[in-house]
C-alpha cells in the first residue's frame, strides 16, 4: 500500500508519530541534549528532591513533638479541672457547715 492511497490525516499522523519517536530517541541518545547536561539536570533535581524530603521529615518531627506536647497539656488540663472542682466542692461544704 502506498502513502498516496492513504487518507490525508493517516499519512499526517504517521509522519507526526515518526517525528515524535525520532525526537524522543534523539534526546535519549544525547543527540539533541548532551548527556552531561541531562545528567546535571537530573542531579540538580535529585538534590532538590532530597532537600524537600529533609524539610518534610523536619516538619513531621515537629508535628510529632507538638502532638506529644498537646497530649501532656490535655492530661494536665484534666488534672487541674478535677482539682478545681474538688476545691469548689470543699468550699461549698465548708459554707454549708457554717
Amino acid at each position: 500500500m502506498d502513502l498516496a492511497e492513504l487518507p490525508g490525516w493517516v499519512a499526517d499522523a504517521g509522519a507526526a508519530a515518526f517525528i515524535g519517536v525520532s525526537l524522543v530517541i534523539a534526546v535519549m541518545r544525547g543527540w539533541l541534549v548532551p548527556g552531561r547536561t541531562l545528567e546535571r539536570i537530573v542531579e540538580v533535581e535529585r538534590a532538590r528532591a532530597d532537600e524537600w524530603r529533609a524539610v518534610a521529615q523536619t516538619a513531621e518531627t515537629a508535628l510529632d513533638q507538638a502532638m506529644a506536647q498537646n497530649a501532656v497539656l490535655l492530661t494536665q488540663f484534666d488534672t487541674h479541672t478535677q482539682l478545681l472542682r474538688s476545691i469548689k466542692e470543699q468550699a461549698a461544704r465548708r459554707r454549708d457547715d457554717q
